[in-house]
């Protein structure tokens, strides 16, 4: 009977074994290129007076990170993003607000659903260079906010997986020149990634 039990075991862990050695091929160093859609809004506060105004805007970013294999399913993962362009934010009469220079550091704890399915949660701390341009002038501020939201990794082979991710932004309200805004982006992104 003991022999049939450790034969059984010992066959089950032959078995389950390669499937086991490939669920975290997702941990280490990674690199992507992604283009993503971001939903801009403020609630825009000028005299007393509260205006909603927003925009959408395609672009694209990098990001680079790691992922820490935590058990043999659930894993961490660390990254930083870099957002290459403008974000469109909208018009106030004849000035244009607009974002710039976007950053993101964000935690990813993740579970791999297969093989080939990474699932995580994002909560991210995030930075804009804020603008307000018109009539020839312009004022700026930097913007700090948080995010969350969720991605999913897919293996297209040992190294290079397909992402996509939606997250949203909620940054500190600022004023400038005298106008209090509260930016908030919501955003979905695609894109393609390699595993060192």
């Amino acid at each position: 009977m003991k022999k049939s039990i450790f034969s059984a075991v010992a066959l089950m862990t032959a078995i389950s074994a390669p499937a086991f050695a490939d669920v975290n091929a997702f941990e280490g160093y990674n690199a992507g290129l992604n283009l993503k859609m971001i939903n801009t809004s403020s609630s825009t506060t000028i005299d007393g007076v509260t205006i909603d105004i927003g925009k959408d805007t395609l672009m694209t970013d990098i990001q680079g990170g790691y992922v820490f294999r935590m058990t043999p399913r659930a894993t961490l993962g660390v990254s930083v993003d870099y957002s290459f362009g403008e974000v469109k934010g909208g018009n106030i009469g004849s000035a244009e607000l607009k974002g710039k220079n976007a950053w993101g550091v964000a935690l990813e704890p993740g579970y791999v659903m297969s093989k080939d399915t990474l699932i995580y949660g994002i909560l991210s701390f995030n930075r804009i260079q804020g603008e307000a341009v018109g009539e020839g002038e312009s004022a700026s501020k930097s913007f700090y906010g948080v995010g969350y939201g969720a991605g999913t990794r897919i293996k297209l082979d040992s190294n290079w997986y397909v992402q996509l991710e939606a997250k949203s932004i909620h940054y500190e309200d600022k004023s400038i020149d005298g106008v209090n805004f509260k930016p908030r982006a919501t955003l979905g992104l695609i894109g393609v990634g390699y595993r060192f």
